[in-house]
């Protein structure tokens, strides 16, 4: 089971997340474009018809490790790509903001497999790392299967579940900014630490 998610979960809302994947030379796939509609979508078919290479090309996408093995036989590299519409997603705009990546409405990742057993990871056409990939990944995707991690385990997605239920996205990042700051003062002045909580309550 795959959920691609935004921020709001109060039902007030819904923006389809996942809008396009692109699969090239992997496996026994071609070349491939998925696009996605606003909605519920399946993917049907019999054991073998090669439903579990769409997961895993994602997977691979979002920071999963690939192997040589799995680029089409005769090639010398396979390609996947995903768009993302993050309009509404904060913690991944937040996320690029904070490492320092451009931050559109519009998100693109994509990876290379070289035959060589070497890979490449960009994050809107700039390089990135497998564990960047990955972290980013945690605020898009969730994909379930038996005896998977859920996100909704995480202290942090339940807090962001209670905080957008509660709409209070905006006192939020307030609380955020004041901590931010307060901690700021506290490593880098000298005063006695009891001075400086007095200063800033």
């Amino acid at each position: 089971i795959l959920r691609c998610y935004e921020t709001n979960y109060t039902g007030d809302k819904y923006l389809q997340m996942l809008e396009t994947l692109i699969i090239k030379d992997f496996v026994i796939v071609e070349k491939l474009e998925l696009n996605f509609k606003n909605g519920f979508s399946a993917l049907t078919g019999e054991t073998g018809a090669g439903k579990s290479i769409l997961i895993d090309a994602l997977s691979i996408c979002l920071g999963q490790r690939g192997d040589p093995s799995l680029i089409r036989k005769g090639k010398d590299k396979s390609e996947i790509s995903t768009y993302f519409n993050i309009d509404s997603n904060d913690r991944a705009k937040l996320w690029l903001v904070q490492n320092d990546y451009a931050t559109e409405d519009s998100l693109l990742l994509r990876r290379v497999i070289n035959s060589d057993g070497k890979s490449k990871a960009f994050i809107n056409g700039i390089p990135a790392t497998l564990s960047l990939l990955k972290k980013l990944a945690t605020f898009l995707v969730d994909i379930y299967s038996q005896n998977s991690h859920h996100s909704l385990s995480n202290s942090s997605t339940q807090r962001e579940i209670l905080d957008s239920y509660a709409k209070s996205g905006d006192l939020n990042l307030e609380v955020k900014a004041a901590y931010s700051d307060s901690h700021k003062i506290l490593e880098c002045s000298c005063l006695p630490h009891r001075r400086i909580r007095d200063l800033i309550l």
